[in-house]
């Protein structure tokens, strides 16, 4: 039978189990899809892209989702593309470069 899992549910247990670790370490996970066969996480902060996101999910995030929902598969999300960075003219008045007085190019 399949069980009706609650997407606050899962945040909760994930959030009891790993959260003061992921918070000491600068980082959080948030849970941002339930299926009834799985939970996605998502990782952040600094998180994201670090190489001990493996060790935590398999050893503390998974675990814990397991003691209450043995058949979820515990997925990380692929992390979003990270936006470039805005160059800020600073010789122009309060301009983005190519946005400030006049127009102009980045040049």
């Amino acid at each position: 039978p399949t069980t009706c899992v609650r997407r606050e549910d899962l945040q909760a247990i994930i959030d009891r189990a790993a959260g003061p670790l992921l918070r000491l370490h600068g980082g959080t996970v948030t849970v941002t899809d339930v299926a009834p066969d799985r939970v996605t996480i998502a990782m952040s902060g600094a998180c994201s892209g670090c190489g001990g996101v493996t060790s935590t999910v398999q050893g503390v995030i998974a675990p814990a989702v397991h003691a209450g929902y043995p058949e979820l598969e515990v997925i990380v999300a692929p992390e979003a593309p990270t936006p470039a960075p805005r160059v800020i003219d600073v010789k122009k008045p309060g301009g983005l470069l190519g946005r400030g007085r006049g127009g102009g190019s980045c040049h």
